[in-house]
């Protein structure tokens, strides 16, 4: 075989381009080596990439965290690395699919890097991070960590400047979305969200961009609503915990007395005089003295039926509606029920929501994207239908007044989102995501529950 001096520099070229190719690849895999500290720590973690990033608030910094954890002569050691904000009030995710990690706590990968995916807080424009190394011998539940001083640590900064349109609110978590809510009280709003990390109450005074969670609970529950009686006391209501008030927002009491079985509650309401709530498997109660004793209420002689949406009338007459979505009036604060045979076309389905309107209306949202309002009267009305085919649990809840406007949302629907009594058309609020909830403020201007978050229009 012969070979010509062109076909040979082409070979050498092609041969010489692959050694640069794989000498480049082997150069980049390499991953750096972690510089050890000159001192007597057991466990060491340096900061590889990821510092001085700038960012929109409450969103997700570009590029990842990325750390390595190491110790000292290759001793088998267990690592926990716990996040603390020192300015800011994001939050990080460690990108892993480790079984141990948490929310705020989380462990190396083999090969001891640590990625983490930051989210930018609201309420600084210069914020760090620190990430705390602890080290042990054994293997520890990061709730039991030793009381001692953190091996090593290293500190991430990042800057972060105002969005525009909509901005994600900071502070809070959003996991539930059929339990959550918002409502205001002497000027500051309430998020109800519940969690198992602090509950899942939260309060914001700036209208809803920044949210603080209220502390200190005496249960091991989530909260699935909360409500401001007399004297500004708040009561809450929890998963499985019953119910507790607080005058300071601090100190906690339970006002149990009373309830049977305190798991999946399915109705609250909180008035001067009196307070209802119903359980699922147990029925509903009332208090006539603040909680210091409830009483169990029979409707139809049911004792066990789970009833929902207890609300009173500016006639003084109380309704609600069952989980089969039968409908009750009692004119005796709850001694007894009269049970109300609505048409079929004013409650299609499912009830989603029913609200007392302030025109003395009856509200009530339903499957098949159904708005009815009837009279207490007569119990008849009008219906809006806002069903679209090839959609599936189209249905309407939410129901809120604001400004002599009715405001409602449509699930479901090819196109669903917030609408209003003014034409009965959608609310053009120029956003983009599914909304589960919303909340209008004083000013007008919204704020939207997602399964990303609380949103808020930008000024």
């Amino acid at each position: 075989m012969k070979i010509t001096v062109q076909k040979l520099k082409s070979f050498t070229m092609m041969l010489t381009l692959c050694l640069l190719v794989m000498t480049a690849c082997k150069k980049e895999d390499k991953q750096p080596e972690l510089t050890w500290p000159d001192d007597d720590r057991v466990s060491a973690i340096e900061l590889i990439s990821g510092d001085g990033q700038s960012g929109i608030f409450g969103e997700q910094l570009k590029d990842s965290i990325v750390m390595k954890v190491a110790g000292r002569e290759g001793m088998n050691r267990y690592y926990w690395l716990k996040y603390r904000f020192l300015e800011g009030n994001g939050k990080v995710n460690a990108v892993s699919s480790n079984p141990f990690d948490y929310v705020d706590i989380s462990r190396p990968d083999n090969d001891g890097y640590v990625k983490l995916k930051w989210e930018l807080g609201c309420n600084k424009e210069e914020q760090q991070l620190v990430v705390l190394l602890y080290s042990d011998t054994i293997f520890n539940n990061p709730d039991y960590l030793p009381n001692k001083p953190a091996d090593d640590s290293v500190i991430v900064s990042a800057k972060g400047s105002k969005p525009q349109g909509w901005g994600k609110a900071c502070g809070c978590e959003i996991n539930d979305f059929y339990s959550s809510g918002i409502f205001s009280h002497n000027g500051k709003l309430y998020l109800v969200s519940p969690n198992m990390r602090n509950g899942g109450l939260y309060v914001s005074e700036d209208g809803g961009i920044n949210w603080m969670p209220l502390q200190a609970f005496p249960f091991n529950s989530e909260i699935v609503s909360a409500r401001f009686g007399e004297n500004n006391r708040l009561y809450v209501l929890t998963r499985d915990a019953g119910i507790y008030y607080s005058d300071n927002l601090s100190n906690w009491s339970s006002l149990n007395n009373g309830l049977l079985g305190l798991s999946y509650p399915s109705a609250f309401l909180v008035e001067p005089d009196f307070m209802f709530v119903s359980y699922d498997y147990n029925g509903l109660f009332r208090t006539a003295d603040k909680g210091s004793f409830w009483k169990k209420l029979l409707v139809e002689n049911e004792y066990a039926t789970p009833y929902r949406f207890i609300s009173r009338h500016a006639n003084n007459n109380l309704y609600l509606f069952d989980k089969w979505d039968m409908f009750y009036v009692s004119k005796n604060n709850g001694d007894s029920w009269e049970r109300i045979f609505i048409d079929y076309q004013y409650r299609r389905s499912t009830i989603e929501d029913f609200k007392v309107g302030p025109d003395g209306k009856l509200y009530i949202g339903s499957g098949d994207a159904t708005l009815a309002i009837i009279s207490p009267d007569n119990y008849e009305g009008i219906t809006k239908s806002y069903y679209t085919p090839n959609s599936s649990s189209q249905h309407i809840n939410h129901i809120q007044f604001f400004n002599n406007q009715v405001y409602f949302l449509v699930n479901g629907s090819n196109n669903d989102g917030i609408y209003n009594s003014v034409g009965w058309s959608k609310v053009d609020l120029t956003f983009k995501d599914r909304i589960y909830n919303y909340h209008i403020k004083e000013d007008g201007d919204f704020l939207l529950m997602t399964d990303r978050g609380v949103y808020y229009k930008v000024k």
